[in-house]
């Protein structure tokens, strides 16, 4: 993996929730049909996108992932990745390894497997409190010896350790 690190491609000046919403509901009708990982009791949902660093970063939730999302904004440095190659995100619970991707009504994003598939969610609320709690652990720094619980230490353990390509896919970061 070559990263080279070049002036923002067209980025997002404002919230790009409302898009990637809308770009996630449009691959779900019509990419998504048939595939038997779909947990029909989510929907595609932003959760909690912030500025961090000239960059946006939230959690998209659909209904075969959770995917942590690292987004362009105009004017700032954004890694040259291929698509489908890693990129090292120094986060504040430590180093994310985020797959680069492209939609063309969307443009360039980097995305980091939380959960896939979904299917353990009996409903939207549920896995809309799982999002906001993986990204408040992504985006807190661990605090002195008190050592994260549950997921939140899976998250810390699989964001600190190397990762093949076909793990990253299989959602193994939250697995043992």
């Amino acid at each position: 993996m070559s990263t080279t690190t070049d002036a923002a491609p067209p980025g997002h000046a404002l919230n790009p929730a409302p898009l990637l919403e809308e770009v996630f509901r449009r691959i779900e009708q019509e990419r998504m049909q048939g595939i038997p990982i779909l947990n029909r009791a989510l929907e595609v949902e932003a959760v909690g996108f912030r500025e961090w660093q000239g960059k946006w970063v939230g959690v998209l939730l659909t209904p075969w992932f959770m995917n942590f999302m690292v987004l362009p904004m105009p004017g700032t440095a954004w890694p040259r990745v291929q698509r489908g190659d890693t990129h090292p995100w120094h986060l504040p619970l430590g180093r994310m390894d985020c797959m680069a991707g492209h939609e063309e009504e969307f443009g360039d994003y980097h995305m980091c497997s939380l959960m896939s598939p979904v299917l353990q969610f009996e409903d939207h609320e549920a896995a809309r409190i799982a999002a906001r709690a993986a990204l408040d652990a992504v985006m807190s720094p661990p605090r002195g010896d008190e050592s994260p619980k549950g997921p939140v230490r899976k998250l810390a353990e699989g964001a600190r350790k190397p990762m093949s390509k076909r793990d990253f896919l299989a959602g193994k970061l939250f697995r043992e």
